[in-house]
Parts: structure tokens; sequence; C-alpha cells
């Protein structure tokens, strides 16, 4: 079988690899393709290999899986007063915006220009099997990946709409909507490219209990996207913005998984941006934190007592995954006892190793493996598949192993991900970024209420498990209007709506960053990078009375842009 079809088959693991580890020979049920940014992704036979657990492959070699999220704000960012002053004129021409998400209305009249042209200058349907390997997929002046389909401006017809959720659609109007009327998005003249993401393949899906019907996009095909879009931009010589209105609740938290490690490479190149989300789980009860003090361990409880996590395991709950990131140097066991009071106590595992738990009065299995140190995090990680999960609490005890004071942080996938309800009884909404948010190089946007002044519920908490400051700045999330998929054609009134979540701040904030891009090349400043824009934006940001900055919520505040070009 060739690449093309282990791509999409699901006879085939995923696995992704940093091209500094060993890389077994290319041979018949094996094929690998360099992603770039040192990086290559393996598609390897699941019959010859080890079933797909941490215990068999590094953790980040496994993709996660990565949700859509979210479904008078221009006014609060201060990018209108940049658009209408004159000695500015900014609108984002010439700058490229790439998005990563359902796919787009290309036929809305959100992304046509004044003569009626559409500024959507390439759609890559990575959902698109030919019949015929290698035949034609794409344009000689675009990117050629290796599978799928590209469509540019002279083919964006036969694509037309096949954004099935409206996500990308919503997000792609926010940050890049043309003037229509009452409805703009932040830079209406930038140019546009989607990757319309494939669907995690059902293996996959069957690792993290996701349900059939839930939308979700595996790790490798959002870093074979953000090739496309880089290289995209190359060949046309222009800046690129990446917007990342995807995330996952699941990894370390201190920015080290693959996709954010990848993200921090591209985000220092010159003449690009990478701007991502915190995503909107604070308010999930998807965290928990426990602290082991140094009065703990004085008094001898750091050995003999233990820190319990309860976990609500709600009905008809198919399974779940749970991490545990423990920060080094400490060192932690763990005991499980069931809803019926069934326990597996502790066993010592010096650095890897797993167990697997039988539960036969709850009718559960549970497989825990350890890893310590994780290869890339440096911390020690715990990780949980809870299969047919009995309803009711469960109970983790957690030991301190090597008697230290210490820290560790549990974290349950985002509810959209769940095939029923689960969360911890007594949750943290601190430490909540979803991935890759927080990444060190990335510009990480929190969502408010611009109304209230308020910042929304849900959105994502600082700081990172290594305690950098992350988000860097809020942008309006609230209401924020969009354009929805299959609509074009309806009354000017029906084609727009309001949504709210961090996806609308997240579009705001990328085209914020595609003025200041636009600005950069007016200046012929061709070594602006995230670094850059993000300090250019914190620079102005607005400070919300009565708080302390930099915080957990807000970053160093609201995005003004406007203020920051004042200050310039």
């Amino acid at each position: 079988m060739n690449c093309y079809d282990m791509i999409y088959g699901n006879d085939y693991y995923d696995l992704i690899v940093r091209n500094t580890a060993y890389l077994p020979p290319l041979s018949d049920g094996i094929c690998g393709l360099d992603v770039g940014n040192n990086y290559t992704i393996l598609f390897v036979s699941r019959d010859r290999y080890p079933d797909f657990r941490v215990a068999n492959y590094h953790y980040n070699a496994i993709p996660n899986c990565y949700q859509p999220l979210s479904m008078e704000a221009l006014d609060a960012a201060g990018i209108l007063q940049v658009r209408e002053n004159p000695a500015l004129g900014l609108d984002g021409k010439g700058v490229l915006i790439g998005f990563l998400d359902s796919g787009i209305d290309t036929t809305h009249p959100a992304f046509l220009d004044a003569a009626g042209e559409s500024r959507i200058v390439a759609v890559w349907d990575q959902n698109y099997v030919e019949e015929n390997e290698g035949t034609a997929r794409t344009a000689d002046d675009l990117p050629q990946p290796y599978y799928g389909r590209v469509y540019g401006k002279d083919s964006l017809s036969v694509y037309g709409n096949r954004d099935a959720t409206g996500h990308g659609t919503y997000v792609a109007s926010v940050a890049a909507g043309s003037d229509v009327g009452d409805h703009s998005g932040a830079a209406p003249a930038a140019d546009i490219a989607m990757v319309h993401l494939k669907e995690a393949k059902p293996y996959l899906r069957q690792y993290y209990f996701i349900p059939e019907d839930a939308t979700c996009y595996a790790e490798n095909d959002i870093m074979f996207g953000i090739q496309f879009l880089d290289e995209l931009a190359r060949m046309r010589g222009q800046a690129l913005v990446i917007c990342m209105s995807l995330g996952c609740g699941l990894s370390s938290h201190s920015g080290n998984n693959s996709l954010a490690l990848y993200l921090n490479d591209l985000a220092v190149a010159y003449r690009r941006c990478v701007v991502t989300a915190t995503g909107n789980l604070a308010a999930a009860r998807k965290h928990f934190q426990g602290v082991f003090t140094a009065e703990d361990i004085e008094e001898g409880l750091g050995k003999k007592a233990y820190r319990q996590v309860e976990v609500v395991v709600e009905e008809d709950v198919c399974g779940f995954v749970m991490e545990q990131w423990c920060l080094a140097p400490a060192r932690y066991e763990v005991a499980i006892v069931s809803p019926s009071g069934e326990v597996h106590p502790a066993v010592g595992i010096q650095t890897a190793g797993s167990q697997i738990y039988d539960f036969p009065l709850d009718g559960t299995t549970v497989e825990v493996d350890y890893s310590f140190p994780e290869a890339t995090a440096g911390n020690q990680l715990i990780y949980y598949r809870f299969t047919k999960p009995a309803q009711g609490i469960w109970r983790i005890r957690v030991y301190s192993e090597n008697g230290q004071p210490g820290e560790f942080h549990m974290y349950l996938p985002g509810q959209a991900l769940t095939c029923g309800r689960i969360y911890f009884l007594a949750s943290n909404p601190d430490t909540t970024i979803m991935n890759p948010a927080n990444a060190n190089r990335v510009l990480t946007i929190a969502g408010y209420n611009a109304v209230e002044n308020a910042i929304l519920l849900e959105s994502g908490r600082g700081y990172t498990i290594d305690r950098r400051i992350k988000p860097d700045l809020a942008a309006p999330g609230y209401a924020v209007e969009g354009a929805v998929a299959g609509r074009g054609n309806f009354p000017a009134e029906a084609r727009y709506e309001r949504q709210t979540g961090t996806s609308g701040a997240v579009a705001i904030a990328s085209g914020a960053a595609a003025l200041y891009l636009q600005w950069c090349d007016r200046r012929q400043d061709t070594l602006v990078n995230t670094t850059q824009v993000k300090i250019f934006l914190i620079r102005g940001a607005r400070a919300i009375p009565g708080d302390l900055y930099p915080n957990r919520q807000w970053g160093y505040g609201a995005l003004d842009l406007y203020e920051s070009f004042r200050r310039i």
C-alpha cells in the first residue's frame, strides 16, 4: 500500500516524530512525510506496531485531537479607529490570513471585494480523495500537498460551500470579512487561505473515546495545514498571519506538545505571526490542581497520606482519558477507588511502566501509564484510560512517592470530545488555557465582553504550568458578528449572526495583526515576527480599572490597536 492510502486508511497509525529521534527504516507498511521544522509524520501499519499507549510510544508521538473553540467588537479593539485614520489607512491589503478549520463558504459576500472578485486565494480540502493518486490536484502556482485537493481562484466554484459546521466561515469573516453594509471583518482587504481539515481517523477517536458525530481534527493534519499556509505565503511573497481557532484541553500546558513546538518555530520566522486562543474551558470543571507543601512533608503527610481527586462520571459514559502532570522533581503514585468502593492500591513505579486495573463490581477497566521524565515537558506524566466507567464518583488517591513538596495538575478533555459528562468535583479554573496557546512564542488571546468590560466566564485562564505569563491579551469575544455558511443568497440581515467565545476573539486579534503587518510592509520592515507583533500590541493594551496586570484572565490587558499605534 502506498503513502496516499495510508494517510486516509484506518489500518495505519499516525505518529509525530522529531527528526532528531530514531526513525524506523521506511519499508513496506511504513511511510514518512516531512512536515517541516524538523518533524516527520509516520504512517505505520497497526498490525505490525504495538497498541496506542503512552507506555509504548512517546507521549508527543501520539496525535492529540483538536476541537473548534466556539461558536461593536472592532471599535472596542481600536481597529475601526486605525482603519478610519487617513494617515494609517490600513485594511490588511497584501497580507495573507490563513485558517485551519471546518472549511469556508466561498460563495458568501463576506469574501468578495468591491468588484465582486473573491479574496480567497486558496482552499486546501484535506478530505478530498482522488480516485487515482497523483492526478492533477492543484494548479502550478499553488503548493502541492501530498493528499487532498487544492482549489485556486479559478476553481473555487467547484469547491463552493463545504463548510458543514460553519465554524471556519464564521472565524474567517470576523478576521477578514469584506465591508458589506454594516458588516465588516477586522482586516477587510486581506487575502484569505483556508485549510479544510479532515476529520480524525476512527482509531484515534476510539483511543480518546470521542463520539463519532463530534468534530475533531488530528494534530498531524493541522501541522500539514500550517506547512501548506507557510509555503503558500512564501510562493506569493506575502506576510502571513496564522489564525488558530482550534484547541485541545489535554497535554502538559507548558507549551511542549508537538503542535506548540511546531508553531514556536514558525512564530519567529520573518513576516509571520501566529495567533492562538485560550479556549473556553475555565468554567468547564476539567482541571484539578493538587499541592504537597513543605509543612505536609515535615509532618509526614507526604508519605503517609494523600491528596484525593474526585472525578464525577455521569450516566452512559463509554470511556474517557485523563492526564496528570506532576512538576519535577516530585514524583507520585496513585491508587484508584471505584464508586462501589473497590480499591486498587498504589504501585511504586520508578521511571516508566503501566498497570491495568479491573473493577469487576463496576464493569470498568482502567489503564494507567507512567512516564518519568516525559521526554519534552520533563515532568512526570500519569496517563489514565477508563473503559466503560461506572456512574458515580471515582476517587484518585495521589501519594508523594519521593517525599518531596510538589504540585500536580490533572486534566480531562473538553466536553465536546467526550461521550458523556465528566468533571472534577473540586475543580480549578486557573491554568486552563487550551493547547497550542501555551506555546511560548505565539500570541495568546483571551475573550472578554466589550459591553461589560468583563472577561468571559469560560475564557481559558493562565498561567502556564511552568508559570509563564499567558494569555498575552484579551480581545472582544462576546456576541461577535460573523458570516453564516450557506446563507450567501439570503437577505442581508440573515447572512450574519452573533456568537460568543474565544474563536471570535482570536479572529479579531488576527485581523489586528494583519493590519500591523501591512504597516510593516509599507515601511519595508521584513524582519517583523510574532514576538514584535506581541510587544507592539501589549504596549497599547488597555487596563480595566481595578485590576492588576499582568494577570491570569487578561494577560497584559485588552487589545487596543489604535493605542498601540499612538505609542510608537
